[in-house]
């Protein structure tokens, strides 16, 4: 089997990438150049060569003999190769062909002067003695066609190969033996009548030098390492989101008790508002150990996203253009609202300076006179049922929900809730139901 070099090494690695995420718990990139390099190591029979692939994946793939298998099949059918690049033809560059060391790539007509010079690189002003090699050159673009070339070369010899490269206007032609390319150089005859068209033979090179053989057990051992490595990682990133959970679960449940705590406090000063300079106290108090503690309903998201490799969603504030949920359509047709994140969740509390807050909490929701219809309680599930306290049915058509906090309610009100393909649902507040409790000026500031 010939080595796997150039381009197909790259095209050969993807494909075997593509097929050991499925079947292999091994880094696929380690893994590939492990296979490629094993490939281009056995230089035996086909059969034999599936067994060696066998017995050395065997640590690394689920299935080694049929991925082996399928692994030497792919190489001698070439089917890693894009349907658009395996359609080779004889009139290819020079490059492709004979490699970009002997064989300058084409140039644009904006750079003929290069193109030139690599003409120059390709041809010898004198007979290179054994070289079965032309090279053709001025050819019109009409006989820049591997058959028309073969069949008039053929005269001077047996022609074996013929590489077209159209970029260069010119041809390299391989003859079986030096005296054919001799008498073809030496020929007096015009070239396709054509006198403009030169013949020279193709200049030497010197050998490459011979490939270092590859150590195989140092190799291996390296791709040990590198697997090593790789698992290694996993394993830490598996223990610190295991940890970050626990953490997360721990912040969620005494996220749990400051709320409940600020709500306590909150009954107490509608209950007792001749206290509320000793409440207030309370509650600022509390609200400052929550930010300081990084027990808040934004930390805990940004927690959540580090463990989902995500960022997390900014909070939706006033004035704020809407975001849309993740793969979430607008409901049209089958109720629903728009605008909502159901992946960020609403903040109890706008930071240590937050008030309480004794304004009404109660939206007034006109056009829907069921406050149990199917599609708005679908809606209203998106947002978040615990964040509504009650919701009930007015006499004038039309519904109030409450919500257990202010904050949700003005979150709730600018959205835009559709229903089964009507306009947007109209809503306002419920000023009946504003506390009755005495506030500060700080509270007076309604939305």
């Amino acid at each position: 089997m010939a080595r796997i070099e150039g381009d197909d090494v790259e095209l050969l690695k993807a494909w075997i990438v593509s097929k050991a995420e499925s079947n292999s718990d091994a880094e696929p990139d380690v893994l590939a150049d492990y296979v490629i390099a094993l490939l281009n190591n056995e230089h035996g029979a086909d059969d034999g060569l599936v067994g060696v692939l066998s017995t050395e994946l065997d640590v690394f793939v689920h299935d080694p003999a049929s991925f082996a298998q399928e692994v030497v099949k792919c190489v001698m059918e070439r089917s890693f190769v894009p349907a658009e690049q395996g359609k080779l033809q004889e009139e290819r560059s020079f490059a492709s062909e004979y490699g970009e060391r002997d064989f300058p790539p084409g140039q644009s007509k904006q750079q003929a002067q290069g193109k030139s010079r690599g003409i120059e690189d390709l041809i010898s002003k004198t007979v290179v003695p054994n070289s079965t090699e032309i090279v053709v050159t001025h050819l019109p673009s009409d006989k820049l066609d591997s058959s028309k070339l073969r069949e008039f070369f053929s005269r001077f010899g047996d022609v074996h190969n013929v590489v077209v490269d159209t970029s260069l206007r010119a041809a390299v032609l391989q003859f079986g033996d030096h005296r054919s390319a001799k008498k073809a150089w030496s020929s007096p005859q015009p070239i396709f009548d054509n006198r403009f068209i030169k013949v020279h033979f193709r200049r030497e090179h010197e050998p490459e030098p011979a490939e270092k053989p590859l150590n195989m057990e140092e190799f291996k051992q390296q791709q040990l390492l590198k697997q090593r490595q790789f698992e290694e990682k996993r394993i830490k990133r598996l223990e610190h989101d295991a940890k970050l959970k626990q953490v997360i679960e721990l912040k969620e449940k005494m996220l749990e008790g400051f709320e409940a705590q600020l709500k306590s406090l909150e009954e107490e000063l509608i209950a007792h508002p001749e206290n509320e300079v000793q409440i207030r106290a309370k509650v600022e108090q509390i609200q400052i150990k929550m930010v300081q503690e990084g027990i808040t309903p934004h930390a805990i998201d940004e927690d959540k996203a580090r463990l989902e490799g995500r960022h997390a969603f900014p909070a939706i504030t006033r004035g704020s253009s809407h975001s849309r949920g993740r793969g979430r359509g607008r409901g049209r047709g089958r109720g629903g609202y728009t605008g909502f994140s159901p992946y960020t969740r609403p903040h109890s509390f706008a930071g240590p300076n937050r008030k309480l807050d004794l304004r009404t909490k109660t939206l007034v929701i006109k056009g829907l006179s069921d406050p149990d219809d199917e599609g708005f309680q679908r809606a209203l599930g998106v947002f978040g049922h615990q964040y509504v306290s009650e919701s009930s049915k007015r006499d004038d058509d039309s519904i109030k929900v409450t919500f257990v906090d202010r904050h949700y309610a003005e979150r709730f009100l600018q959205e835009k809730v559709e229903l089964d393909g009507r306009p947007p649902l109209e809503m306002h507040w419920d000023e009946t139901a504003r506390l009755t409790t005495p506030m500060s000026p700080a509270d007076t500031n309604t939305c």
